[in-house]
């Protein structure tokens, strides 16, 4: 049968079809796929570390700055979410759901304090395109 052609050549790397032996990387080329992390409202956890690591982007919940009393309860600051990048070793982090408090000429504030524990960071807008590239 067909599929079980298919199934021993994706599981085995090679099979027979019509006589002839057929080998994967005569006929796929395997590609690493990319790995993207999306974070609703929370506050800082390790199991988001761990589902977070290695990722290529982790869109992470960022609602205000630290010196900001108004973290609590079910958010994380913008310095939570950058201290959950680098420890989950995240090539990228988009900065999410910040509080309305916040302009648009906060948006520099937000980053310089993410900045301060990872650099490759950048805060989400409307309509927002994210171009990720594999290795």
């Amino acid at each position: 049968k067909k599929e079980n052609r298919l199934k021993e050549l994706k599981e085995k790397g090679e099979a027979f079809y019509n006589g002839r032996k057929v080998r994967i990387e005569d006929v796929a080329k395997l590609q690493k796929g990319l790995k993207v992390v999306y974070s609703g409202d929370t506050k800082p956890c390790e199991n988001l570390v761990e589902l977070a690591k290695d990722a290529d982007l982790l869109i992470h919940d960022a609602t205000f700055l630290e010196e900001d009393e108004d973290v609590q309860k079910y958010h994380s600051s913008v310095k939570d979410a950058a201290r959950i990048a680098k420890k989950a070793n995240v090539k990228k982090l988009v900065l999410t759901h910040i509080s309305r408090r916040y302009q648009k000429e906060d948006v520099e504030r937000l980053l310089n304090e993410a900045k301060e524990v990872f650099d490759n960071v950048e805060v989400a807008y409307d309509l927002m395109k994210i171009v990720l590239k594999r290795d």
